[in-house]
């Protein structure tokens, strides 16, 4: 089964399981501590300038199904190429079967794109977080401007379609293929944490549109406004979900996997199809929320 980058929860398909596809939570904190060595050489060796982990594994929290996050900041374009350690993590992910699909990004980038917005707004309040060389996060804040972070929304916006609704478009008349359905479950479950992710982020930087006139007024506030009754539940499900599906895995790959097992399996995610549908109708309602009343393309 293919993995589109921008999934937020890998789901596990049926062959992955069968055939062992997926690390231990052991083998995961091995590929973690290796590659912060790795990292500590290339920046020693001047190929790097900085990165910076974050995300689950980065705050101890972390199941079989997660990546290891990392963004990393090359000098340019050639030294990202010409890196044999950088080959080297990712070789060591691809052993143990650990996702790993970082934002990888020059300085030069850093100072002038700000494409990766929420991404640097969701990892500055973390706490534990591994740090080398010159601290990405701090670098993105000495360049941030609130014009440039505003036009880097629009273009997230902008791009949402193609970057989350089209992979659920493709996989959309799954049938009775179960990898396909997967596909379109895991896509829809992407494009709904990270359309939420958008929309709280754009109202954290007090966009002065329609009803919202300070940064004080978040999502939750703001929310039952403009989006359905129905939908109101739907983030803390998927949340829900999320701590579901993880536990789910530990138990049924705390042994060696059966036929019997792997019928369960795809009856728990099967039981779970109502998401696509919520979560079409979610992102559907939270667009039109954006478009209609927070789109800076509004005071033009």
């Amino acid at each position: 089964m293919h993995v589109h980058k921008h999934f937020t929860m890998k789901i596990l398909s049926t062959q992955e399981l069968l055939n062992k596809k997926y690390p231990s939570r052991k083998q995961i904190t091995h590929v973690y501590e290796t590659s912060q060595t790795i990292v500590q050489s290339m920046v020693q060796n001047k190929e790097l300038h900085g990165a910076t982990s974050y995300g689950s594994v980065a705050k101890e929290n972390f199941g079989i199904n997660s990546d290891i996050d990392w963004i990393f900041v090359f000098e340019n374009y050639q030294k990202i190429i010409d890196s044999q350690d950088f080959r080297k993590i990712i070789n060591l992910h691809q052993e143990f079967h650990v996702d790993f699909h970082p934002p990888i990004t020059t300085l030069t980038l850093l100072a002038t794109s700000f494409h990766n917005i929420m991404l640097f707004n969701q990892i500055k309040d973390y706490q534990s977080r591994f740090v080398v060389g010159v601290d990405p996060l701090e670098s993105y804040q000495k360049f941030s401007k609130p014009a440039a972070q505003l036009k880097a929304m629009e273009v997230c916006f902008q791009n949402f379609n193609k970057e989350h609704m089209e992979p659920i478009f493709y996989h959309i008349n799954y049938g009775s293929n179960f990898d396909e359905y997967l596909l379109c479950l895991q896509n829809i479950i992407s494009a709904s944490m990270e359309i939420t992710r958008n929309i709280t982020t754009t109202l954290t930087y007090g966009q002065t549109v329609g009803e919202i006139q300070t940064s004080k007024r978040n999502y939750q506030d703001f929310y039952p406004k403009y989006i359905s009754v129905s939908m109101l539940g739907f983030q803390s499900e998927l949340a829900q979900f999320k701590t579901e599906y993880r536990s789910y895995l530990d138990q049924i790959t705390s042994s060696p996997i059966n036929m019997l097992q792997i019928k369960h399996y795809k009856d728990f995610l099967r039981s779970k199809e109502h998401y696509i549908n919520q979560g079409l109708q979610f992102c559907i309602e939270n667009l039109n929320l954006y478009q209609n009343h927070l789109s800076i393309s509004l005071n033009l």
